[in-house]
């Protein structure tokens, strides 16, 4: 996920991600179309390019989770960085 995505999702504005975790048969398709693994080293503009070729919209129900979350710790008076940390452990968001 993008900086600029991370952010969206953390305002409750649409925002995509790609999944490198999903466990369907659309995973073997694309790993036949494009090598997903982000090597140790290799430039930043190319993972971010790797990453972009499959960025798909955050599902509607782990986007509504992500934004019910942020909202009860916002009332908790929990620190913007710790809410940010909490979201990219809790759903396994990486940012780039």
């Amino acid at each position: 996920m993008q900086e600029r995505e991370f952010n969206n999702l953390i305002e409750g504005k649409p925002a995509k991600w790609a999944d490198l975790q999903m466990r369907s048969s659309e995973r073997g398709q694309l790993e036949d179309q494009i090598n997903l693994t982000l090597i140790p080293g290799e430039s930043k503009k190319k993972q971010r390019n790797k990453i972009k070729e499959v960025e798909k919209p955050i599902p509607h129900h782990i986007s509504e989770a992500i934004h019910k979350y942020v909202k009860e710790e916002r009332v908790k008076k929990i620190s913007e960085r710790a809410i940010r940390r909490a979201v990219k452990r809790k759903w396994n968001i990486y940012v780039v």
